[in-house]
């Protein structure tokens, strides 16, 4: 079992795929001691509620492009092939209208 101290997050980037990763395998869904030190560590330095916060914000901006999808995908059927498209995505050309 390795040690973790304070030095392993000082002057260095913490990814959203790294908060994700201490989050859900030191307290969600498993119980990696490994993470849990790392994760106690982490907020430690942050705060708890910053550290939850981040993992909030990281879930829920890896989120969005699957709302964009049921967004376009929504209306489909058997009887209904047509795809929604935002409007902000659609680029008018006034040549082509």
């Amino acid at each position: 079992m390795s040690t973790i101290n304070m030095s392993d997050f000082l002057h260095k980037e913490i990814s959203g795929e790294e908060i994700i990763r201490l989050w859900f395998n030191a307290s969600i869904f498993h119980s990696d001691i490994d993470k849990r030190k790392r994760l106690k560590t982490m907020n430690n330095l942050l705060s708890e509620n910053l550290s939850s916060s981040f993992l909030f914000l990281t879930v829920f901006k890896a989120g969005a492009p699957v709302g964009l999808l049921y967004k376009t995908i929504e209306n489909l059927s058997a009887g209904n092939f047509m795809i929604s498209v935002p409007d902000d995505y659609i680029k008018y050309d006034k040549k082509n209208l």
